[in-house]
């Protein structure tokens, strides 16, 4: 069974700032102890999440969009983005559970918005990185059978991918531009980490994305996937100049204890300093309250992002529901 794979697939390419040869690297150090991961899960807090939370009704996003962007929170850290003609999917996680297999790892608590069957033609779909609730396979597998669309993902994650007949996989590196219609498709840096089987740490990219029309008024969109707070929220408002980031769909969960979470996932306040950084004019918090990852309380992530956004005036808070959309048209 390829879960029970010891090393999995390994990226080869020539040496860059974040890549050593062998594995990739953030540009902050990220510490490697297995012992601490022990000593989180020997110290867990006890804070119960509900057993299950049912979805409210919405009505399910249009078959296309001419302008957009219309976005449309799918749970967890997956939206349907439809701006210019096109729909794009995000870290399509549309399983029970996020794990190897339909049996194990974290279960939901509240359901995917929609079934894959009722989406609108998805024509791209990004990849941050491998972890199993951001590269769910069942999810690609189907999306491929209902729409063939194209994938774009960070180097060495198309080594996943490869098994699915005629799949269109486009790997990336850190601030490589690619177009897609009238579509502009960044990938940029995020602090995180890979690790899909036993012992493959590191051994593909992680990252964020930025889409951005190639002409026109319409809006930007940063997907950060997970992430840290690190340099690379600098280096990527640098090497955008004087371009906008319009909506940053930032990840506010999974944040606790924050001595173990820290380098890899933001806390609520900072995804605010984040998307500050970034200059981003709309936040749309993700990330939080479908599946129970760490030792937060199920209610402090939004709680703690709302009472921390009133100290942001230049960052506008949206909160999107499961199964919510929002049309940024003419924002």
């Amino acid at each position: 069974m390829r879960f029970l794979s010891l090393k999995g697939p390994r990226y080869s390419g020539s040496k860059t700032d974040h890549f050593d040869g062998e594995r990739f690297h953030n540009y902050v150090t990220r510490p490697k102890k297995f012992g601490d991961f022990l000593k989180w899960q020997l110290d867990k807090a006890n804070n119960p999440w509900p057993s299950a939370i049912q979805n409210k009704s919405y009505p399910p996003p249009p078959s296309r969009v001419e302008t957009g962007p219309l976005i449309t929170w799918m749970g967890h850290s997956s939206f349907c983005i439809q701006m210019l003609g096109l729909n794009i999917l995000v870290d399509p996680l549309f399983s029970e559970r996020a794990g190897p297999i339909s049996w194990a790892g974290p279960k939901r608590i509240r359901p995917v918005a929609l079934a894959l069957e009722s989406l609108p033609p998805i024509d791209i779909v990004l990849i941050g990185h491998d972890h199993f609730d951001h590269l769910d396979m069942p999810t690609v597998e189907k999306l491929q059978e209902l729409f063939h669309p194209k994938f774009f993902v960070g180097l060495g994650v198309g080594s996943h991918l490869n098994h699915i007949k005629k799949i269109s996989v486009h790997e990336m590196d850190w601030f490589q531009t690619s177009t897609h219609g009238p579509l502009e498709i960044h990938f940029l840096p995020s602090q995180h980490w890979s690790k899909r089987f036993l012992l493959d740490v590191d051994n593909t990219l992680w990252g964020s994305f930025l889409l951005r029309p190639l002409a026109g008024n319409t809006s930007s969109v940063y997907f950060a996937s997970d992430t840290g707070l690190g340099p690379h929220f600098e280096m990527i408002r640098n090497k955008l100049d004087t371009t906008p980031i319009d909506i940053a769909l930032m990840p506010i969960g999974a944040y606790e204890p924050r001595w173990f979470m820290q380098f890899s996932h933001l806390n609520p306040h900072e995804a605010l300093v984040a998307a500050d950084i970034l200059q981003a004019r709309f936040v749309i918090p993700m990330h939080y309250g479908s599946f129970k990852f760490s030792d937060e309380k199920f209610d402090d992530p939004l709680r703690e992002f709302n009472i921390n956004s009133k100290n942001f005036p230049k960052q506008a808070p949206i909160i999107l529901d499961v199964g919510e959309s929002k049309n940024f048209e003419g924002l």
